[in-house]
């Protein structure tokens, strides 16, 4: 393959492909052949070097001619009409000698011939040197799109329509130039600006959507791609989008980028950290949710918008000027404010909020740092705790505390044929309310009442106790609403009754039979009576059994001597302190001389008393 032209070469490292520019439209044309055959023309005279587009050598740059009749010559920044025209001669390099590829016709029925009128001229305009410079013609089997690709960044931008135009619109996810495939990663400014679409499928792969990209069209909905992180000022603006949701990658919405639809639901994306202003003005929001990362709220960027309650985190710094204005309902607007809250317009003067009677309702616990005006706008710092009786008795009005104080329990309400029976956190009364808890948020409380009944108490009729022992009798049935109260007559002492469970209990001290009358109490109704027949058995008395002790006289034993038993001899020696043995018992002496003692002092006190006598 011989070696292409320097100039040849110059030209495939642009980038950028050039085609159908019309006769008049530039000052001169450069034609340079690509190594697979393909025909670029370049603007040249009035090219705007940019990031995305790359002027032609001025070697390899025809010599200008003059336009003819009286078209005038465009100068940078002018629009460009792109129109069919018929190719200017030019120089034509040495031919190239590599095989040019067969081209496989596919099979089946031939396409239809294009009958398609020209586009008209609003919808084939670029609006910027670099725009005019990069349009391209799509190849008429591939799409019905006008489109540029930038071969340094690999994508392609969407410019409109390259032919007719169609009210429902799938835009391409990739595009097709010089045997390379190019995702679709823009849309650019003004592309489909008053196209008359009603519905628009983009690219899977969408980044950005320029200046009035899609203005001014009829559509109700749009899917932006996750892909996309901005969308341009005025993108979207006038449409009839009912609903919006900005996935996540979205990180920038431009200035009026969704004003004048009629949005009543919105997702914010978040990944926001600003909202543009008016970037969704003159919709029909009554609430929206801002994601945490927000911090920064433009003005008018929620103008004419119908909100009755706003909740701003603690994360938002700024809300500027009018950002929230709607003169027809601002008066009713609560904004829940959390943390000290952001830097705001003053309500006269431009107030973020409007001008009417907006209510800033900030958390209990910064309540005292906004105090009774926040910026001119009124400040609710207390909390409604409501009554509901449930329709029974007079009605109780609301209690109004300071956030996170408590309040006393009112009076119990009363309700003829019925009974009060508490303050409840539910309807289904399952749940006691607690008046020593502080109030930090609106709350209500719900009555619970039980119908008034007359008492009933029944029981047998007879009841046993036995003095001095503890025992207790108590009745089979106890009922009625309010629950009633017993009493008891002519008890026992040391008996007493329990007053809630009618039961009588304790330790009766005197044996008897008494007539006791039970009486239940509740003011609704007859009392209930119980005639009780009470007795107190008499404890019963044991006599004690006295056990005399069996007294056993000891047996003296004296053994016997044998008189056959020599006696020793006489130990006349006393010189070891030892008596001499005279064998005689000395045991038997002694219990002899006791006795005889004994019987000495019976004979003396026999005759003490007979002298007494």
């Amino acid at each position: 393959m011989p070696s292409a032209p320097t100039s040849h070469v110059r030209s495939q490292t642009r980038h950028t492909v050039w085609t159908r520019i019309g006769i008049g439209t530039v000052t001169a044309l450069a034609l340079t052949l690509t190594s697979a055959g393909t025909a670029y023309a370049a603007i040249a005279a009035d090219c705007v070097p940019s990031s995305t587009v790359t002027c032609p050598d001025s070697e390899a740059t025809p010599t200008p001619t003059a336009p003819t009749g009286s078209e005038p010559v465009p100068a940078p920044g002018d629009v460009v009409t792109v129109e069919p025209q018929a190719q200017p001669s030019a120089p034509v390099p040495a031919a190239d000698t590599t095989p040019v590829p067969t081209q496989v016709e596919p099979s089946g029925p031939a396409p239809a011939a294009d009958t398609r009128s020209a586009p008209p001229e609003a919808f084939t305009r670029a609006t910027t040197t670099a725009a005019r410079a990069a349009i391209s013609a799509v190849d008429a089997d591939q799409n019905d799109f006008r489109w540029s690709v930038d071969g340094s960044t690999g994508t392609a931008t969407i410019f409109g329509f390259a032919g007719a135009r169609a009210s429902s619109i799938t835009i391409p996810d990739t595009i097709v130039s010089g045997g390379q495939t190019y995702p679709v990663t823009a849309i650019a400014r003004e592309a489909f600006e008053n196209a008359g679409l009603t519905s628009v499928v983009l690219p899977n792969q969408l980044r950005t959507l320029a200046f009035n990209a899609f203005k001014g069209n009829r559509l109700t909905s749009i899917d932006l791609p996750e892909t996309v992180t901005y969308v341009g000022e005025s993108a979207f603006y006038g449409n009839l989008l009912t609903s919006l949701v900005l996935p996540n990658s979205v990180t920038g919405v431009g200035f009026n980028s969704f004003g004048y639809n009629r949005i009543t639901d919105l997702t914010l994306s978040t990944g926001l950290t600003s909202i543009d202003s008016m970037a969704f003005h003159a919709n029909l929001l009554t609430s929206v949710t801002f994601p945490a990362n927000i911090t920064h709220i433009g003005e008018w960027s929620f103008e004419g918008n119908p909100f009755q309650t706003l909740n701003i985190p603690s994360t938002v710094q700024y809300i500027g000027p009018d950002a929230f204005f709607n003169a027809s309902t601002n008066p009713t607007l609560i904004v829940n404010v959390e943390g000290t809250g952001p830097i705001v317009s003053p309500r006269d003067n431009r107030g973020s909020f409007g001008s009417g009677g907006a209510t800033i309702v900030p958390q209990c616990q910064y309540a005292s740092q906004f105090g009774a005006l926040w910026n001119g706008y009124t400040t609710a710092r207390t909390r409604t705790v409501t009554y509901d009786l449930g329709g029974h008795g007079t009605p109780i009005a609301d209690d109004t505390p300071i956030c996170n104080t408590t309040i006393h329990a009112p009076a119990d309400p009363t309700d003829g044929d019925w009974v009060f029976t508490g303050w409840f956190d539910d309807v289904d009364l399952t749940v006691e309310h607690d008046f020593t808890a502080p109030v930090t948020e609106d709350t209500t409380v719900y009555a619970g009442w039980s119908a008034l009944t007359a008492p009933t108490l029944t029981g047998r009729t007879t009841a046993s106790f036995v003095a001095g022992e503890k025992g207790t009798w108590s009745p089979d049935t106890l009922d009625g609403s309010p629950a009633p109260t017993v009493t008891a007559d002519n008890l026992p002492d040391g008996l007493a009754i329990d007053p809630d469970t009618g039961d009588i209990a304790g330790t009766p001290t005197v044996a008897g039979t008494t007539q006791v009358t039970l009486t239940a109490r509740n003011g609704h109704g007859p009392d209930a009576t119980l005639d009780l027949t009470l007795t107190v058995e008499a404890a019963a008395v044991t006599t004690p059994v006295v056990t005399t002790p069996e007294v056993t006289t000891p047996v003296v034993t004296t053994p016997e001597v044998d008189p056959k038993e020599a006696r020793p001899a006489a130990d006349v020696s006393h010189g070891d302190g030892v008596l001499p043995s005279t064998g005689m018992d000395v045991t038997a002496s002694m219990l002899a001389f006791g006795l005889l003692l004994t019987v000495m002092g019976l004979a003396v006190v026999r005759r003490g008393r007979t002298r007494s006598d």
